[in-house]
């Protein structure tokens, strides 16, 4: 796949690719019947997307809503088939652009055969532009209805962070295909863990959604696996410790070694439970032990 991550990279694209062109944060269902429709014509795939999440721009001082990494995005995409991936970098500049200077700048250089989105896209300064000024400009266009689940509601992006949010993790993973992952480095913590028989993995969520806090059950990939390994899952602020920074903490069922430094890929499967303040460590102890068995109970392992 030939990943692009500037407006001067765009001549290198072959000509005549369809593409799909929006945010892409989760690669939900939705997101999968863009890339389908794209994918259907003759000749090369493509997407077109932006980077950073045009919310950091516009909403800088908001909490953190990324569902997944911009390497997870390549990687998805990738998974998917596509042929070509157009990062285009989300500058205050980007964003002033009219609808015009994006069809010369942007379109005219990647001579597209087809552009796909949804039915309500609109782009360039104000949000001036629309599929009505994309066909006015010359390029083809298919604007697709959003899909629908069983129960007729929409897949979104919106809709997999209010799941998050509720501690639906059943749903999240329909609504996007596959479970939810954060993907960190492992970084060195304070091995409390380690004392009382329950070695971690200290995470950094960086731009994520934050989940809920409490217990998880998840599955683990490292560095390139596909999420697999049974594991423990914690996010919050330690009560029963120090109660006051941020952990992302994982405790891998069935491994022995050193993780440091190295990458984690994170599947959240269940929400077991909420947080709660422990009296010492010999009842953290054995929480964390009952913690490990409703994970395996949930993960059937």
């Amino acid at each position: 796949m030939k990943i692009l991550t500037c407006l001067a990279d765009l001549p290198q694209a072959e000509p005549g690719a369809a593409y799909a062109i929006g945010n892409f944060d989760g690669f939900h269902l939705g997101h999968r019947a863009l890339i389908d429709r794209v994918r259907q014509e003759p000749g090369p795939s493509g997407l077109i997307t932006f980077e950073p999440h045009p919310r950091r721009l516009f909403a800088p001082d908001g909490p953190p809503q990324r569902l997944m990494s911009r390497a997870d995005k390549h990687r998805q995409a990738r998974a998917l088939g596509l042929d070509i991936y157009v990062e285009l970098p989300f500058t205050t500049e980007f964003a002033s652009l009219a609808a015009e200077d994006f069809h010369q700048q942007v379109l005219a250089p990647l001579q597209p055969r087809l552009l796909v989105t949804g039915a309500d896209f609109r782009y360039g300064k104000g949000r001036g532009g629309s599929l009505d000024s994309l066909r006015a400009a010359g390029f083809a266009v298919d604007g697709l209805a959003k899909v629908g689940d069983p129960d007729g509601q929409s897949y979104g992006s919106s809709r997999v962070r209010q799941a998050i949010r509720g501690a639906d993790f059943a749903l999240v993973t329909r609504l996007m295909g596959a479970p939810w992952t954060l993907a960190s480095l492992v970084e060195h913590g304070d091995q409390i863990g380690r004392t009382i028989g329950f070695p971690t993995a200290n995470l950094t969520l960086g731009g994520y959604l934050r989940p809920p806090v409490g217990i998880y059950a998840a599955l683990v990939g490292i560095g390139d696996e596909t999420p697999s390994r049974p594991a423990a899952a914690y996010y919050g602020f330690r009560p029963s410790l120090d109660g006051e920074q941020e952990r992302f903490e994982v405790h891998l069922l069935e491994f022995e070694g050193d993780l440091y430094d190295r990458q984690l890929r994170v599947a959240l499967i269940q929400h077991l439970r909420g947080d709660k303040k422990l009296d010492g460590l010999e009842a953290l102890k054995a929480q964390i032990a009952q913690d490990c068995s409703d994970a395996r109970t949930a993960l059937a392992v």
